[in-house]
């Protein structure tokens, strides 16, 4: 589903204003295949979101991701989506990435969604945006890592 991807890519670069963000449609053939393994090669993050029970980076071409600080697989249903992540990995070292699976990340996202609607209640008027709701991830972090 590139056409939802490519809307999600649009808000976020809309939301940061800058930055190099772009969906991929798996593809291991012609011109599609290569923008992908190039695409693996130059990220630094990469987000797998999938469909249950399918591999979109096996491990051959995920150790191509030389230049990934992240990798999350949003898949919990085995096999993972990023071969190699397990859906409990939570900043687990994975080559030279850190690497999230569905729960690592499930965890720290349902804790910020608790935290967020705790500040939405002490206030009638409260309105939170994606960098107020960074923050609140931040704090959370901090204070459970001190």
């Amino acid at each position: 589903q590139k056409s939802r991807a490519e809307m999600v890519c649009n808000s976020i670069l809309t939301e940061i204003g800058t930055g190099n963000i772009r969906p991929v449609e798996m593809s291991f053939e012609g011109i599609a295949g290569q923008e992908f393994l190039q695409s693996v090669r130059e990220a630094r993050m990469i987000v797998s979101a999938g469909a249950a029970g399918v591999v979109l980076l096996n491990e051959s071409i995920r150790k191509q991701a030389h230049n990934a600080v992240v990798m999350v697989d949003l898949n919990a249903v085995p096999p993972s989506g990023i071969e190699g992540i397990s859906p409990l990995n939570k900043a687990s070292s994975l080559d030279s990435a850190y690497a999230y699976g569905a729960m690592g990340v499930g965890g720290i996202k349902m804790r910020i969604h608790r935290a967020s609607i705790e500040r939405l209640f002490q206030s009638n008027d409260a309105v939170l945006d994606a960098e107020e709701i960074l923050g609140i991830g931040e704090e959370l972090e901090a204070a459970q890592n001190p």
